[in-house]
């Protein structure tokens, strides 16, 4: 269970890199690029503090016109 939750939270870290890093026509960009939006994340308690740490970080630093909800629904959900 925990690999799973590890590999989960892995690629949503890539997919929020590769996201931030693509230009609309697939062409990887140095240049930053400004997004707008909502992006909501759910899991297990103990992804919660990795991903709310994360999600803080990306809405301050890198997008602050994303908003990023992380929610604590339990590995059962």
């Amino acid at each position: 269970m925990l690999k799973k939750t590890l590999a989960l939270t892995l690629f949503i870290v890539i997919a929020f890199s590769a996201a931030a890093c693509t230009a609309s026509n697939g062409q990887t960009t140095n240049q930053s690029s400004t997004l707008s939006g909502k992006v909501i994340v759910d899991g297990s308690g103990t992804v919660f503090p990795l991903m709310a740490h994360i999600a803080e970080q990306y809405m301050t630093k890198e997008q602050p016109d994303v908003d990023v909800q992380v929610g604590r629904a339990g590995s059962s959900a």
